[in-house]
């Protein structure tokens, strides 16, 4: 694929030297660019020979800003006003080439002219404004335009222009968030994730309580059974011996100790014994109480010989470890439960950025893949301890999750903010070019000329980037396609004063 890319642009270039070599002739003639713009069309022109009393030919190129590519059908109407002069009119109603009329233009006076574009087409009309063209006398010697005087302007073509990814605009004022990213986790909330264990040994039951990844629970419902093992070991009937052995040794234990206080009533025993007694019926009962908690527990939740496990949260079963109808051991998860209505984005900050991050309440995030940007609802936490493994440090952030569109496990970029600007003049962060730690931009002068402008930089953020020096709002600005300008400044300029002919 790159080398198609290669290819293309070296074809590209082969093209715009072709354009300016095989019409020298066309060159020699004084050209006069003049280039408007409304809302949705981008109108160049290009006059040959401008002159009072005289034809000139305009070649005139349109641009549809929607997707700027050219305008492939329809008629323009021309109408050129000068002073109080009479305003005179010239229809191009055929295309030489798909967004390229020819016309013949026939200057009365010289002045500056204002000109008026009425495109129309099928389901496209629009109306676009040129000024200040200026014609001169037929006598006069051919001169550069005031707005052609210009150094290192770099020739990129219409036809260029449309067959590639391109587009400018205006820079904009917008309220600038200065962020950077972080890579972060989509993660369960504190309270939301809970593992299911197996009490005792036995073998996951099957059928329609079988736990299944996906399966929608609420809390109390059913998630698995299980049905005691083939032999005793670590099952439910181990648990019963247990707690049979542990009863048994308690009320050993108690019999002892009232036989023991009724030696030591009747002056028969030494009060040791009776303090030896108690220290064994109270080491008895410990040993039988969490046993016979766990009985109680199994009892109740004991079905036909089966024991039943319910949810303790409502959520989603997200993974089951031993397929139902294999055996399980004490203590080893069963399944897990995830609540997805409420989850934690876990944003990993290198420790040297940590210092720069403001006002978290402003973080947002992505999901590749997925449109537009997330706001979380409140910062959890921020760790004050540097992983020393990966040199950052966590900070959690809770979102509402209702639709479930999050997923647990998801990748994020997290925008963490550092700063904020109002009212900053910005462009997209695909404008800018760096050389040498400058920044810098392609300015379009005209249609086909551009300039290679050095810019000072703001806040950064949001996709976007604040231009503290070098540009105006009223100049445009190459926003993509900005790297093919770039290859065309190293293999071409454009002489001062001269367009091209088609």
């Amino acid at each position: 694929m790159k080398y198609l890319i290669m290819l293309s642009l070296i074809l590209m270039l082969i093209v715009g030297c072709i354009s300016h070599d095989a019409k020298k002739d066309a060159q020699e003639s004084e050209v006069l660019a003049a280039t408007g713009w409304s809302k949705k069309t981008e109108v160049f022109v290009e006059f040959t020979n401008p002159k009072a009393n005289t034809e000139s030919q305009a070649l005139i190129h349109v641009t549809r800003l929607e997707d700027f590519r050219p305008l492939t059908e329809g008629m323009l109407a021309l109408e050129f006003q000068i002073d109080d002069a009479p305003v005179f009119s010239v229809t191009a109603e055929k295309q030489e080439k798909p967004g390229i009329y020819r016309a013949k233009i026939p200057f009365k006076q010289a002045g500056l002219y204002t000109l008026k574009i009425q495109a129309t087409a099928k389901d496209y009309t629009d109306v676009i404004y040129i000024e200040h063209i200026d014609v001169h006398d037929a006598n006069a010697a051919a001169h550069a335009h005031a707005e052609e005087k210009m150094s290192a302007i770099i020739a990129f073509l219409k036809e260029q222009q449309w067959g590639v990814d391109f587009r400018t605009a205006l820079p904009e004022k917008r309220n600038l968030q200065a962020a950077f990213i972080a890579s972060g986790e989509i993660m369960p909330a504190a309270g939301a994730d809970a593992a299911i264990t197996a009490p005792f040994a036995g073998v996951v039951a099957t059928g329609k309580d079988a736990p299944y990844v996906g399966k929608k629970v609420k809390k109390g419902d059913i998630v698995a059974v299980i049905e005691p093992p083939l032999h005793q070991q670590n099952g439910l009937g181990q648990l019963q011996a247990a707690h049979a052995e542990a009863r048994q040794k308690y009320l050993l234990a108690q019999k002892e100790h009232d036989r023991a206080q009724r030696l030591y009533e009747a002056k028969a025993a030494p009060k040791r014994r009776v303090e030896e007694a108690q220290l064994a019926l109270e080491s008895s009962r410990v040993a039988l109480a969490p046993l016979a908690q766990a009985i109680g527990e199994v009892s109740s939740r004991t079905k036909n010989g089966k024991f039943v496990i319910t949810a303790p949260i409502s959520g989603t079963v997200v993974e089951v470890m031993p397929l139902p109808g294999k055996s399980v051991e004490a203590g080893a998860q069963i399944a897990r439960i995830v609540d997805p209505s409420l989850v934690w984005v876990k944003a990993n900050v290198p420790a040297t950025a940590a210092a720069s991050m403001k006002d978290l309440a402003r973080t947002t995030f992505s999901i590749n893949g997925m449109e537009g940007r997330f706001k979380p609802a409140r910062v959890v936490s921020a760790n004050d301890l540097v992983d020393t493994k990966s040199r950052s440090i966590s900070v959690l952030f809770e979102v509402p999750n209702t639709t479930g569109k999050l997923k647990v496990g998801m990748y994020a970029d997290v925008s963490l903010s550092t700063g904020s600007v109002t009212d900053a003049l910005t462009l997209p962060a695909d404008a800018f070019f760096e050389d040498e730690g400058r920044a810098f931009v392609f300015v379009q002068r005209q249609g086909e000329a551009f300039e290679r402008r050095e810019v000072k930089t703001g806040l950064k953020g949001e996709g976007y980037v604040q231009i503290t020096d070098g540009l105006d709002e009223d100049e445009r600005v190459v926003v993509r396609g900005g790297y093919y300008v770039k290859l065309a400044s190293v293999s071409s300029r454009m002489p001062q004063g001269h367009g091209h002919a088609h």
